[in-house]
């Protein structure tokens, strides 16, 4: 049997928020399938694009004031921190996401020590980034265009200059 866990980790699988009730969590995975038309109104299909999972997360959270405000400034710090999390639930973990935004509620029928927040989560995929020099040489010297540098003025030319304005 599945232990009911749900949570939200850290990348050191700590927890981020505490929260008293774990409302809903809404999950939209999509892919995209290219296609072109070609002759005679037919086409052909010829790839997929994975989209990045999306998570629409709903939670509680019961305390004090200072315990709301704290929940908030976490969610703020969420939102504007490129920071990963992973939501677990009884039934899955969803790893590396992040927090794209959040709205959060309090209203006097739910008391004012509840806080509703609302989180849209998008999923991250890290890529390392590999730098190369790649230095383009023609495989024949005289085919390289010629590189325009300017004017030069030679050695000569300035003694020379020297000379008529001195006179000599």
């Amino acid at each position: 049997m599945l232990k009911e866990i749900w949570t939200i980790l850290d990348e050191q699988s700590l927890p981020v928020l505490s929260f008293t009730s774990f409302i809903s969590l809404d999950s939209d995975n999509a892919s995209k399938i290219t296609s072109y038309t070609s002759e005679k109104g037919t086409f052909s299909s010829y790839n997929k694009i994975v989209a990045p999972d999306e998570l629409a997360v709903t939670l509680a959270i019961q305390g004090s004031s200072a315990d709301i405000q704290n929940a908030i400034s976490i969610l703020d710090t969420l939102r504007k921190e490129p920071q990963k999390v992973s939501i677990v639930s009884p039934y899955k973990e969803y790893k590396w996401f992040s927090l794209e935004n959040y709205s959060y509620s309090f209203n006097q029928s739910d008391g004012l020590g509840l806080l509703i927040a609302s989180m849209s989560f998008k999923q991250i995929n890290e890529v390392e980034a590999v730098y190369t020099k790649s230095i383009k040489y023609p495989k024949n010297p005289s085919a390289a265009s010629k590189i325009d540098i300017g004017k030069k003025q030679g050695l000569e030319s300035i003694l020379s200059q020297a000379r008529t304005g001195l006179g000599i």
